[in-house]
């Protein structure tokens, strides 16, 4: 059995792919194991996951430029990845147990479609996303697929919401990029605190 530690170790910021396309069966593959055991709260999932492939040019460049607005120099990043997948808000259907307790009352501001995009709502819904993004990313290194993340885009732009399968007004939160590392980037200048200074016990 491959060493847990070992594959979360493996795990560095990419931003350079090889032109090799990790084959799609693998990609869905992870992607469906992922779903099936990420955790989330009353199991609502309240996001949803858009994957690009490379069949997808025009919606890849849709989705690095709403990114490259977001950079001091508008520069374009992870341009070349051959699998680009992104999490966005989704209005979440209750299952039976939450429908049972939102009619004792109980609120679900993830099933409301008022209140799903909420940043009060974001809160939990981005915790969960990071679950996923940690479980795909690990299963992706096992098998030897690099994986980057990106958190700088502006607001999705209305008028591409339909290229990017996300409804009107729905909020991009959360960009992956995925496929063969072309050049390791490994910056010492980004170090980690030091254990103390995150972890206390009392």
């Amino acid at each position: 059995m491959t060493n847990t530690l070992e594959i979360f170790n493996k795990r560095r910021q990419i931003k350079n792919f090889k032109s090799e396309v990790p084959k799609k069966e693998i990609i869905e593959e992870i992607l469906q194991k992922s779903f099936c055991v990420v955790p989330s709260k009353q199991n609502l999932i309240p996001y949803k996951v858009v994957v690009l492939g490379p069949n997808n040019p025009i919606e890849k460049d849709i989705l690095e430029d709403l990114t490259s607005l977001a950079i001091v120099d508008n520069r374009k990043v992870f341009h070349n990845a051959p699998y680009i997948i992104f999490f966005s808000t989704r209005l979440s259907k209750p299952n039976k147990l939450v429908r049972h307790l939102m009619d004792k009352g109980h609120s679900y501001p993830k099933c409301d479609i008022n209140k799903y995009k909420e940043n009060s709502t974001l809160l939990d819904v981005n915790i969960e996303i990071g679950m996923f993004a940690t479980i795909f990313t690990a299963l992706c290194n096992e098998k030897n697929i690099d994986v980057g993340y990106c958190s700088c885009y502006v607001q999705n732009d209305n008028r591409f919401a339909k290229h990017l399968l996300i409804d009107t007004e729905d909020k991009i939160l959360f960009v992956l990029y995925v496929g063969y590392d072309d050049n390791t980037r490994k910056n010492t200048s980004e170090e980690k605190p030091k254990i103390d200074e995150v972890i206390f016990w009392k």
